[in-house]
């Protein structure tokens, strides 16, 4: 009978286990407003796995967003990743790593010293910046006939001849019924926008024209470095810190 009774309570268990996932799958993203602002927070107060997991999930949830990001946001968060490599003693090669990625969406990226002081790895930061100057635009690919789709690139409109540095950036559509998908993509790849909106486009339709306004994001822009929102604050589980590099 006991036994039973165990079997009964292990079946509920996993009843609503089951419920709770699908219910978390079904859940639409937390806006990432503030996010970036909370990391460099972890970061200066040497909470190194806190940060780490607030990075892995704002990068995963990006493409998620149901607004167009801003590009300073995006450059703040591959910056805090690079940032994160010096505080944990992983070195200038995996600094790099996001230091040259924040610099491919925005080459005028100002440097830290508040929290990464302005000795060798802001001379190592600028030395990144002349690389990723230098390199060769490439073009982003939108076709002529695009119909109703607006596409963005960190945010910035797109347009038939717009190009940007290699590099990975996020590449955002906003498809006709108004949907907003996004996703990941390493330049000089070139992004499938025609494939990024959910139902078939009407490639004879007027091209659109970008209607994002400023500010229409949820990614962390105006505020990249000052937090005005607790939103997503229970999302990274607590871990135990890290010991920052001596």
């Amino acid at each position: 009978m006991g036994a039973l009774r165990r079997m009964a309570w292990v079946g509920m268990a996993l009843v609503v286990g089951l419920s709770t996932a699908e219910a978390a799958k079904s859940k639409p993203p937390r806006p990432l407003r503030g996010r970036t602002a909370k990391i460099r927070e972890s970061l200066a107060d040497g909470a190194l796995a806190r940060a780490r997991g607030a990075l892995a999930l704002a990068e995963e949830r990006a493409p998620e967003q149901p607004r167009i990001v801003r590009p300073e946001g995006v450059a703040a968060l591959w910056f805090l990743q690079g940032a994160l490599a010096l505080k944990a003693g992983e070195g200038t090669d995996a600094a790099g790593v996001g230091f040259r990625r924040a610099l491919a969406v925005d080459p005028g990226l100002a440097w830290d010293p508040e929290l990464l002081g302005s000795g060798d790895e802001w001379r190592f930061f600028e030395a990144l910046r002349s690389e990723v100057g230098s390199k060769s635009p490439v073009d982003l690919g939108l076709p002529a006939r695009h119909g109703g789709l607006e596409a963005y690139l960190d945010g910035r409109p797109v347009a038939v001849d717009s190009t940007a540095l290699p590099g990975l950036h996020l590449a955002q559509v906003r498809c006709p019924d108004g949907t907003i998908t996004g996703a990941w993509v390493e330049l000089p790849k070139t992004p499938r926008w025609l494939k990024m909106c959910p139902g078939k486009l009407d490639l004879d339709a007027a091209p659109a024209e970008n209607t994002a306004p400023a500010g229409d994001d949820d990614f962390g822009a105006l505020d990249v470095f000052g937090d005005e929102s607790p939103e997503g604050a229970d999302e990274s589980p607590a871990a135990p810190d890290e010991t920052p590099a001596p």
